[in-house]
């Protein structure tokens, strides 16, 4: 014979369980999970560009306001590794609205495909460097694009791209800054393989560049401390990226900096030099893990571009 369960008891054990799993933090996703659907009423055109005898789909927002002869600035999104062009172009992001209210072009590729298939995309590739030179050939050809103030953001994988552009002797110096939101200062492409490290004062012949980096103290892809990830991979730590960048801008100032957009318990470092007005800052958000913020970054990086010295 079954005996029942009192409702009170069944009351205690529901409540238990529900405190319990507020009281454990989620694990952290190892994408980026503040990607959200496209918008609907966001006008996402696209192209389709043959670059190494491969055809790749490049999608743009060309903001109302754009009139050809008039010369505007150039955004570009990178997307992080297994993702695609939508995931930053999505509503959750606001690059496209942040470009419609600012008047720049904003500009999505994607990767090339991932080597063991999916629908993701990659930028791992060296290829994939002078193709961001090849796509802003391709952009000027059909819009009056500023060519003093064109910029990179990326998300990951996205974030190392930037930076291996801008340590690109050739392709830094059409670049004015750069806006990275997690990704480490290089890149190990598989098991066992040696680490590569992107330092972009490593050829000597880079030119600097302004950039705002943002790191997620709960960051298991790219730990903050580096070392092995979640994967196992090596990572080098923020610090060896905010080093890299103070040495490739010669900082010689430092200062502790409020982000307006970011939350109160975030903590951010601006260096600067003093004669150049080339600036890094550098941004913790201790309660960020490997995901796009969830604060209006969009607009921290966009208001810090139109703060730093054009190319």
């Amino acid at each position: 014979m079954k005996t029942k369960t009192p409702l009170a008891i069944v009351a205690v054990i529901l409540f238990a369980c529900l405190a319990y799993a507020q009281s454990v933090p989620p694990r952290p996703s190892r994408y980026d999970e503040n990607a959200g659907p496209p918008s609907r009423d966001i006008n996402i055109q696209s192209i389709t560009v043959n670059y190494g005898g491969v055809n790749r789909n490049v999608f743009f927002y060309l903001p109302s306001t754009y009139q050809t002869g008039t010369a505007v600035p150039l955004v570009f999104a990178f997307h992080g590794t297994t993702g695609n062009a939508a995931v930053m172009y999505a509503s959750a992001k606001g690059i496209p609205q942040k470009a419609e209210a600012e008047g720049f072009i904003a500009v999505f590729p994607n990767g090339l495909p991932l080597p063991n298939g999916g629908n993701g995309f990659q930028w791992m590739d060296e290829i994939n460097v002078p193709y961001v030179g090849f796509l802003i050939d391709q952009l000027q050809a059909r819009f009056t694009i500023d060519a003093r103030r064109i910029y990179l953001i990326g998300f990951s994988g996205g974030s190392q791209l930037c930076q291996r552009v801008a340590s690109d002797p050739t392709q830094s110096k059409r670049i004015a800054a750069i806006g990275t939101v997690a990704g480490s200062a290089g890149y190990q492409p598989g098991a066992g393989q040696p680490f590569i490290i992107t330092d972009p004062n490593a050829s000597g012949q880079a030119q600097a560049m302004s950039a705002f980096m943002v790191q997620g103290a709960l960051d298991p892809v790219n730990p903050i401390n580096g070392g092995p990830n979640l994967d196992g991979f090596v990572q080098l730590s923020f610090a060896d990226k905010i080093n890299f960048w103070t040495k490739f801008i010669n900082a010689n100032l430092t200062e502790p900096i409020v982000v307006t957009q970011a939350p109160t318990n975030a903590t951010a470092t601006k260096y600067s030099n003093a004669q150049t007005r080339l600036t890094l800052i550098g941004l913790v958000d201790p309660l960020l893990a490997h995901a796009w913020p969830r604060w209006d970054v969009t607009t921290a990086i966009w208001d810090f571009f139109k703060s730093v010295p054009t190319r």
